[in-house]
């Protein structure tokens, strides 16, 4: 009992020191979509639709670029935690570059 309770933090500390966050895989993939990513979420009060959100924003290169789009009716906030958090995951998910589409929202009326 005791071997075991010593043990077990030891060992899923080492498990845990070899994986990557998410936002870390899509740096590997493309720094220029963290770097989007980075300055879009900064946006404390975005809502869809809105024009900041369907402009959205682009990375280091004009062909890396994050935005949300939809139709919410009434408008939906977008949380700077979810817009991370969510980007990172879909980017970290996706292609070699980090491309992927998702719908989030009520009813999937935010398409990110």
């Amino acid at each position: 009992m005791q071997l075991t309770t010593i043990l077990l933090p030891i060992l899923l500390a080492a498990l845990g020191s070899d994986a990557k966050s998410n936002r870390d895989i899509c740096t590997d993939k493309n720094p220029s979509a963290t770097n989007a990513i980075g300055k879009f979420c900064q946006k404390t009060d975005m809502v869809v639709p809105s024009s900041y959100a369907s402009i959205g924003m682009q990375g280091y290169n004009s062909k890396t670029q994050v935005h949300i789009r939809g139709n919410c009716n009434p408008y939906q906030w977008v949380p700077q935690q979810y817009c991370m958090s969510q980007l990172f995951e879909m980017c970290a998910q996706g292609g070699k570059h980090g491309a992927k589409k998702r719908k989030f929202g009520n009813g999937g009326c935010q398409k990110w």
